[in-house]
């Protein structure tokens, strides 16, 4: 099984209904949304079902694949795209996500956020959160050996600001690594890219949830 496929098998059983409710709390359903890193869809598929114009992007081709799948059997459209978000944008929307702390796969963050600001329109948002540093140590030796959805083995090693997360499945071993940093850091990098940053209350406690806007020229 690949990674892509084992990894929707182990997060398929996620209750994502708080997270839903914080998006219609603060999304404008009159302006577009790109979900970014949107992997399988599943904040994507719901924000089409409430009606709201959404575009994907993420660079991993073999999710947007099994995104794409679901677009089928839901008889949905949505139009979806793979791009490494460290490259720049084409075009600009007035409303993005990144949300299952996208951001924390990436060990320099400022491209990143230059390429979404240069992305978002005036007045636009961006709605992202990230974990807060003390989650570095709450992780650190982690052991989960579960036997449902599939069995499996998922251990995390902390070295510094670096989570590697290592999962075993049958006689595979797969492994990625997540980057968390103090938050003045993730702070002064929103402020250096010409965003502000105001800090709102999210559904994940382990985690910060920043609302973005453009500075005003």
């Amino acid at each position: 099984m690949s990674f892509s496929r084992l990894y929707e098998t182990l997060v398929s059983d996620i209750d994502y209904g708080d997270i839903e409710v914080f998006l219609l709390d603060h999304l404008k359903k009159n302006q577009g949304v790109l979900d970014v890193g949107c992997g399988t869809g599943i904040f994507s598929l719901f924000l089409k079902k409430q009606g709201f114009d959404v575009t994907g992007i993420d660079s991993d081709s073999e999710m947007l694949a099994m995104f794409e799948e679901k677009q089928r059997d839901m008889q949905l459209h949505i139009p979806v795209f793979e791009h490494d978000i460290r490259k720049p944008l084409n075009r600009t929307f007035n409303q993005m996500i990144l949300l299952n702390d996208v951001i924390n796969y990436f060990k320099g963050v400022k491209q990143v956020l230059k390429n979404l600001s240069n992305a978002l329109e005036n007045n636009g948002q961006i709605l992202i959160d990230f974990y807060k540093e003390e989650y570095l140590s709450v992780m650190k030796d982690y052991v989960e050996d579960e036997v449902s959805p599939v069995v499996y083995r998922w251990e995390i090693f902390v070295k510094h600001c670096q989570m590697t997360h290592q999962i075993t499945y049958k006689e595979q071993v797969y492994r990625f690594n997540q980057y968390i940093y103090p938050l003045n850091y993730y702070l002064d990098r929103f402020k250096e890219v010409g965003l502000n940053s105001e800090l709102i209350d999210g559904p994940d406690e382990r985690k910060h949830y920043v609302k973005l806007t453009k500075k005003d020229n």
